[in-house]
């Protein structure tokens, strides 16, 4: 997932597109924080 964008790109790109986007890293975010909490667990770290 590109993080940045060129502002050419951006320009092109319609609020729904950015929207799917975002949907994609807040997926990405979901994941790795439960990725995060598993291995607490793990770790037995509270």
């Amino acid at each position: 997932y590109p993080a940045t964008r060129t502002r050419a790109r951006a320009a092109q790109e319609t609020p729904y597109d950015r929207n799917e986007d975002d949907i994609e890293k807040k997926k990405d975010d979901v994941e790795l924080i439960q990725q995060l909490t598993n291995q607490r667990k793990d770790n037995k770290i509270c």
